[in-house]
């Protein structure tokens, strides 16, 4: 999640990017997260747990979630985010 973060940081004028673990991200709580926010989060296996939650986490708040996972069926990261790849 580095190099998207990195063009972000490189091109973007307007959107601010970050890169977090999964426990970090909640331990953290930005405070900009929320409706206008774009979190995507990757579990190879989509049964990451810490990721699940995070995914979770930045739902409640109002983010729009993108699951990245190689099991896109049946996964928990797949019931939890709304679009997954």
């Amino acid at each position: 999640m580095h190099m998207p973060k990195y063009a972000l940081d490189r091109e973007a004028r307007t959107i601010v990017g970050d890169a977090y673990n999964s426990a970090e991200f909640i331990a953290r709580a930005p405070a900009r997260l929320g409706e206008t926010s774009l979190v995507v989060v990757c579990s190879s296996s989509g049964n990451t747990p810490e990721t699940v939650e995070a995914a979770r986490f930045a739902r409640a708040r109002g983010a729009y979630v993108v699951g990245l996972t190689t099991k896109p069926d049946g996964s928990p990261l797949t019931e939890v985010a709304h679009t997954t790849v």
